[in-house]
């Protein structure tokens, strides 16, 4: 028996045999880039109930968190060794989901009293599956100390598109792209020149942490410290 993906998408459709019982001695065989599942019985003595409950058992799984959504069309086909059946055909739908971006790489500094603004996090690293563009970040002090921390950024002009400051209150500084429009390079440069300072001449010591997160407009990223 074969099943033959017509529109396979290699590297992402998967055609398996799932029955472990009532398939006799028939076996699998799926090649990943023609899309088509070979079921075989050793000295062709599988029978025809057997071949129905494999054929019946098939499954078809997509592998990719950026899937296409073409509707796939599989074929079912059988032989007796020397002429084959007819062909039916059965359809798949594919329906995507959102993944959430994921943000990376996390960094340390050292801030004296009196410093200049000092740059946070330039190891930040942003990806996202099935987004090119993102609607906006976080930079979020969790431990936020009133009238000493400061957390700064500007648009440089050039890498950073059409990002802008919507709000920066209470250790939470929040950029936003107009449209969602700004890509995930242009939102790495903005977080990656984000700043911090103190304004405070007898400054609370110990570590402050500061979180970053980015947002697709639909869902929010792991945060990066």
């Amino acid at each position: 028996a074969t099943f033959s993906n017509e529109n396979i998408v290699p590297g992402q459709d998967v055609l398996a045999m799932s029955a472990r019982s009532g398939i006799g001695n028939i076996t699998a065989s799926f090649n990943s880039t023609s899309g088509v599942l070979t079921l075989t019985s050793a000295g062709n003595t599988a029978t025809l109930t057997e071949f129905q409950t494999a054929l019946r058992s098939v499954t078809y799984a997509n592998t990719s968190d950026d899937p296409s959504t073409t509707t796939r069309n599989i074929n079912f086909a059988v032989n007796d060794s020397a002429l084959g059946s007819n062909n039916i055909t059965s359809t798949v739908a594919i329906t995507a989901v959102n993944d959430a971006p994921v943000i990376s790489g996390t960094t340390s500094l050292t801030y004296t009293e009196n410093d200049a603004a000092t740059t946070i996090n330039t190891a930040i690293v942003l990806s996202d599956v099935d987004n090119t563009t993102l609607a906006n970040a976080t930079v979020t002090i969790t431990n936020y100390v009133a009238s000493q921390d400061i957390l700064s950024w500007s648009n440089d002009g050039s890498t950073m598109g059409n990002i802008t400051i919507a709000s920066n209150t209470g250790g939470v500084l929040t950029l936003t792209s107009a449209g969602n429009t700004a890509t995930l390079a242009q939102f790495q440069a903005a977080l990656r020149a984000v700043q911090y300072a103190n304004s405070s001449e007898n400054p609370t010591a110990g570590a402050r942490n500061i979180d970053f997160a980015v947002n697709d407009s639909a869902l929010t990223s792991n945060a990066v410290s």
